[in-house]
């Protein structure tokens, strides 16, 4: 199995500049996890917390007001947390 590192093709087209936005959270978040469950266990309340406030500001973010009707901005919303 391959560890893949950043923003996966998935359902939601995002555009190339998206995903370097989504992508430079990668190291934050990384080491929030790091920080929040070392032991990578899952179900953390901080981490599941840091995930939805960081989505909502990438939401607000410029690059991110005009996306496609072809989902609802909640699932877009969710697309990010993943």
């Amino acid at each position: 199995m391959s560890h893949h590192r950043g923003v996966r093709a998935t359902r939601f087209p995002f555009s190339p500049e998206q995903i370097e936005h989504l992508n430079s959270f990668v190291p934050t978040f990384e080491a929030e996890v790091r920080r929040v469950d070392p032991d990578f266990l899952g179900n953390s309340k901080q981490l599941s917390d840091w995930k939805r406030e960081t989505a909502k500001s990438i939401m607000n973010h410029s690059l991110f007001q005009d996306l496609p009707d072809s989902n609802t901005r909640s699932a877009w919303d969710s697309a990010i947390r993943q």
